[in-house]
Order: C-alpha cells, then sequence, then structure tokens
C-alpha cells in the first residue's frame, strides 16, 4: 500500500498479513504484546488507508490476539 504524508506519496507500507485490502495483521512470537506493539500497529494505521490493526501473538501457550482500531477524524480508539 502507499503511504502519503499530507498528500505526498513518502513509501510503501508491507503488512505481516493483510486480510481483505483492509485489516493489518501484525504477526508476533512474544513472552506478551507491549505498548511497543500497539504503537507499531498504531503508526501502520496513521500512515496508510487502513483502519484495523490486528496484533497476534503466537508466542503464549494460548494465542494472544488484540484489536485496534483508526479512526478518520483525528484519533484512535483501542480495544484488547
Amino acid at each position: 500500500m502507499t503511504v502519503r504524508y499530507q498528500g505526498v506519496v513518502v513509501g510503501q507500507y508491507i503488512a505481516g498479513l493483510l486480510a481483505g485490502r483492509a485489516v493489518a495483521v501484525e504477526l508476533k512470537a512474544v513472552r506478551a504484546l507491549a505498548n511497543v506493539h500497539r504503537a507499531q500497529c498504531m503508526n501502520d494505521l496513521k500512515a496508510s488507508s487502513l483502519r484495523l490493526c490486528l496484533p497476534r501473538n503466537s508466542g503464549r501457550p494460548r494465542e494472544e490476539i488484540h484489536r485496534f482500531v483508526w479512526r478518520l477524524r483525528g484519533g484512535h480508539r483501542c480495544g484488547g
């Protein structure tokens, strides 16, 4: 996907997994999802035209998935 800043193309965004050209799925294998993973999702959403990011952690006995939504009007909403 093309990344734009103030209408200017500045690069390309490549998701770990892209579902339906609408949802970024970030694949992780860590003990626990941390604030740095949340920040990565939010930055990815802000820089792309995507609105939903699902960081998926398979580094635990039970899979961990969070949900982050980027609102179109200046802000974000997080869900766990």
